[in-house]
């Protein structure tokens, strides 16, 4: 689910969703595509592009590297100069010269007006069960008051985390694709980033207060105890109770293979980050290295 990289997330994130540009009033043309950089000192990449939007008719592919825009290297730029770079105010080609497959390509996109994005975006999500709303994609069946909670989150109020890859590290354990915020003021705990899987096939959604797992109350719980609660070393079915905007719900899914949820959604996890199954090795050896760098610090 698109919602776990708007809210509670440290990743960066540029593409024609993020809020900044749906408040914008004059005309915007991109390309439909979302860059991620999970890790500062490596490349950004493609993770998704909007089917039969401008970057997908031109060939561009989640996990192509993104080297330089128009000849020039945007290797030192921040993401959100990169999203400044791609996007322009005038209809009109931006050459992409991206690294895929250990090679390099030049390719060539029409920017498109980002109204008619949108709709080609809309469109697929229609077929997914999914949909904008305030500029976010959400379920279909999210409401907006479910929205505004999401928008007036505190990151202040994040005690910790379970799952924050929003799958075990562990790919043979069996869990539900999401993860869960410990919260203070109120004291809570409430399920986070969410990913296309059993929970979010059941009905969970972000923001959703845990009552219980199984019937046992979640509150005062460890992140251990409860990683331990909403995961296994099989499958079995696991039983919510959520407080949803004071909506009680009981929603129960079945746990699956994080291995077989990664690869349904051609994912992988690399030195703690989630990154799409097609970044090549080259990309690979750039978080390794990073990982070691932080290691010997």
């Amino acid at each position: 689910m698109r919602i776990s990289r708007v809210l509670g997330v440290t990743l960066l994130v540029v593409g024609i969703f993020d809020l900044a540009a749906f408040s914008q009033t004059a005309p915007v043309y991109v390309i439909g595509a979302t860059f991620e950089r999970p890790v500062a000192t490596c490349p950004c990449f493609v993770s998704e592009v909007v089917p039969n939007g401008p970057a997908d008719l031109a060939g561009l592919k989640p996990g192509d590297q993104l080297i330089s825009i128009n000849d020039g290297n945007v290797g030192p730029l921040e993401i959100v100069e990169v999203a400044k770079l791609i996007r322009s105010e005038t209809p009109g080609d931006v050459a992409l010269t991206i690294r895929r497959n250990e090679r390099l390509r030049v390719i060539t996109v029409s920017r498109e007006n980002r109204a008619t994005v949108v709709q080609k975006q809309a469109v697929s999500l229609a077929r997914t069960g999914e949909k904008f709303l305030d500029g976010i994609i959400v379920p279909v069946d999210t409401t907006e008051d479910e929205v505004r909670h999401m928008q007036t989150f505190e990151d202040g109020r994040l005690v910790a985390r379970v799952f924050p890859l929003h799958y075990p590290t562990d790919p043979e354990l069996y869990s539900g694709a999401f993860e869960v915020f410990l919260l203070r003021a109120p004291t809570q705990v409430a399920v986070g980033g969410i990913e296309d899987g059993p929970a979010a096939l059941a009905g969970v959604h972000w923001g959703d207060v845990i009552i219980a797992i199984d019937g046992v109350s979640p509150n005062g719980k460890s992140v251990s105890e409860l990683a331990t609660l909403l995961s296994g070393q099989g499958s079995r079915t696991v039983h919510l109770k959520l407080d949803r905007l004071g909506s009680i719900r009981d929603i129960e899914y079945v746990l699956i293979r994080t291995a077989y949820l990664l690869k349904q959604n051609r994912k992988q996890i690399v030195n703690g980050s989630i990154i799409p199954d097609s970044l090549d090795e080259s990309y690979l050896q750039c978080l390794r290295s990073n990982k070691r760098a932080e290691n010997n610090e």
